[in-house]
């Protein structure tokens, strides 16, 4: 292609670059990659098929980009096999770009997502319909059992690609500068798990720290021990749906579901969450069901016998489960928590997880709970560099919530010549009344305890400071009207 040219002046990393430490090289000299989906493999049932050059997962049709330009690497690769547990559908839209070519989906989405990760200069389409002229008779779809038939049918092509149209050593990052924040311990609270998902992303944006791991794509940012809560009123979930911001289908949600509150393990699984959790589950609800008081409902998914040693330990390590106010509360560990990719598929998972725990405490309750929030606790909750790009592009809403620990009316004595703030709760019901007699009282100390969110402190000090200048110059004063 007279528009793709190789820049022989830059030293070409070896195949694969991307996901390097997920992708198994059986044979150097092979010409043939297997891509198994879901499905797990052991890399040596491979070594006997001299064709194959490698044996790698993908789990989403974003994944795919990974192999188009891993693909511009290797002068030997013709041929790309394709089995396995195909849970999101992704051939289908594979086989769609290479017939249809810039008319499919993935074509377009592709071209959006390596305009956000390659280098400016280099041109996005060249590429992909490079990809496409390479491998559009290439492609094949089998059952495992038929893999021997088919490797030995595949011949190499009797040239190879010595014209490799990409390079990019290093993924674009934002700036390494780092801004202060309390490093750990933030908070999110949402009760739209859209919302929530992205009051997360953007704390990671803002305060994320650059991990630099063995294998560059694996280079992520990172906050450590961050808390997001899924509250339980007028709660909505199905917003991850319908949102026009990176939409989860509702095939692949229900897929996933299934994998958290069943206990069927996929073929080519070797667990899953919900296989973890129903090997104690069902006692954990007895005891439940026996002392709604209980503080021993916890579930442990970390199995210390296998995962040590194992390449794919849950991230999902531990539910409490806990009866509170005529409400079930679940709390949930993660290891390690991808928040730009799983955070609202694992919520969304485990909110049909606490609808099913309540259903089977109800059926013998005498008064019957309702879902109470959902609090994940996440010990590396972290953003791919990978993905970073993508983020920069988002725009974050506003967090503006009403306090948990109520509210705030200010007003001013002309005669005592003091600011009143009362601090009451949902009901109207009169909780604290404080007198100040001057902007920078003691008792200011006493009303933040009161107070849950740095925005609603901000708001309030302001107030009492318009109100002790209407105070000064004897002039009338409103919450939220007077200015000055």
């Amino acid at each position: 292609m007279s528009d793709i040219k190789e820049n022989s002046k830059k030293e070409l990393p070896s195949f694969p670059f991307y996901y390097r430490d997920k992708i198994h090289i059986i044979h150097p000299e092979g010409y043939i990659g297997i891509v198994t989906f879901w499905t797990q493999f052991n890399k040596d049932e491979y070594t006997k098929y001299p064709q194959i050059l490698s044996v790698g997962n993908l789990y989403t049709e974003d994944g795919f980009k990974y192999i188009v330009l891993n693909s511009f690497l290797s002068s030997n690769l013709s041929a790309l096999v394709f089995y396995g547990n195909d849970r999101n559908n992704i051939f289908s839209e594979v086989v769609e770009l290479l017939e249809k070519g810039e008319n499919s989906s993935l074509y377009s989405q592709m071209v959006q997502q390596l305009k956000n990760l390659l280098d400016r200069n280099i041109e996005i389409e060249p590429i992909i319909n490079r990809f496409i002229e390479r491998f559009k008779n290439r492609f094949y779809i089998l059952d495992r059992d038929d893999l021997g038939s088919l490797i030995s049918s595949i011949k190499p092509l009797s040239y190879k690609f010595t014209e490799l149209v990409f390079y990019k050593c290093n993924f674009q990052v934002a700036s390494t500068q780092q801004l202060p924040s309390e490093r750990c311990g933030f908070v999110c609270r949402n009760n739209d798990l859209q919302a929530l998902w992205l009051n997360v992303l953007q704390l990671v944006t803002s305060f994320g720290i650059l991990k630099e791991t063995k294998v560059t794509d694996n280079n992520h940012y990172e906050l450590l021990d961050v808390m997001y809560v899924l509250q339980h009123t007028d709660r909505k979930v199905d917003t991850i749906i319908t949102t026009s911001t990176n939409p989860i289908s509702r095939d692949f949600l229900k897929g996933y579901v299934d994998e958290i509150v069943t206990d069927h393990v996929p073929l080519g699984f070797s667990y899953t969450y919900g296989e973890r959790i129903s090997r104690t589950l069902p006692k954990i609800t007895e005891k439940i069901k026996d002392e709604k008081a209980t503080r021993q409902a916890h579930v442990c998914l970390y199995d210390p016998k296998e995962d040590p040693n194992s390449t794919h330990p849950p991230c999902l390590t531990d539910l409490d489960i806990n009866i509170q106010n005529d409400h079930l509360y679940l709390t949930c560990h993660f290891r390690s928590h991808d928040a730009f990719a799983a955070l609202r598929s694992n919520i969304y998972g485990i909110s049909k997880l606490q609808e099913k725990i309540l259903s089977e405490i109800n059926e013998s309750s005498e008064k019957e709970l309702k879902a109470g929030d959902i609090t994940i606790f996440a010990n590396s909750c972290h953003v791919y560099v990978r993905d970073y790009q993508n983020l920069l592009k988002m725009t974050f809403p506003s967090n503006c919530t009403a306090d948990f620990r109520g509210y705030f009316v200010v007003d001013k004595d002309q005669e005592a010549m003091h600011v009143v703030v009362n601090h009451f709760d949902y009901s109207n019901k009169l909780l604290h009344k404080f007198v100040l007699e001057t902007p920078d009282s003691l008792e200011l100390d006493k009303i933040t305890h009161y107070i849950s969110d740095m925005h609603h402190a901000m708001y309030l000090q302001r107030q009492i400071d318009i109100a002790f200048a209407c105070l000064r110059e004897n002039r009338p004063f409103l919450q939220d009207s007077t200015t000055f």
